[in-house]
């Protein structure tokens, strides 16, 4: 019975969180973007990264938890952007939320084929830092690590609007 509770409310949940349109994204003009906090975290991959390692790029920085039924799907369409764009400048990392053990992560990690930077925040320390209170929440920054947006609620990165987004970024960005 408690599994059958905790499985509806993990649904609500998702459908609350129903993925909106990236064309209401706000974008922070150049002159008023304040410096993204830098950051330096495991990789699940082995070894750390933080943020000065991609800087010269836009970067999707994503904060995602195991548990997020809506996280999946949104990561599924980071790749696709990742795969077009990753040549061009954008980078997406994800940073696990701290909830998360390396072996929840790894199960969850073997149902999806991801090659964007997975990072660990087992301390929360990074969570902490962007002040994210719930997942899925992602940042766009941008080459000189100035936060361009905070977004909120699961996206289609990998929509219409997601590629105009990206675009327009790293046009910017050159």
């Amino acid at each position: 019975m408690y599994k059958t509770i905790f499985v509806s409310l993990l649904l609500m949940v998702g459908a609350a969180q129903a993925s909106t349109s990236l064309t209401d994204v706000p974008i922070v003009p150049v002159v008023e973007r304040q410096d993204a906090p830098d950051f330096i975290s495991e990789s699940f991959h082995g070894g750390t990264a933080g943020l000065a390692d991609y800087k010269g790029k836009v970067v999707l920085l994503h904060f995602w938890a195991t548990w997020c039924l809506p996280c999946r799907e949104e990561m599924l369409g980071m790749e696709k952007l990742w795969q077009k764009y990753k040549d061009q400048g954008l980078v997406v990392v994800t940073i696990s939320h701290a909830t998360d053990s390396k072996a929840d992560v790894e199960t969850y990690l073997k149902a999806l084929d991801l090659s964007f930077p997975i990072l660990l925040d087992q301390e929360g320390k990074v969570n902490g830092q962007y002040s994210v209170s719930r997942v899925p929440t992602s940042f766009l920054i941008d080459g000189n690590g100035k936060v361009i947006s905070r977004v909120a609620g699961m996206k289609e990165w990998d929509s219409t609007e997601g590629v105009q987004l990206v675009e327009k970024l790293l046009s910017e960005n050159l």
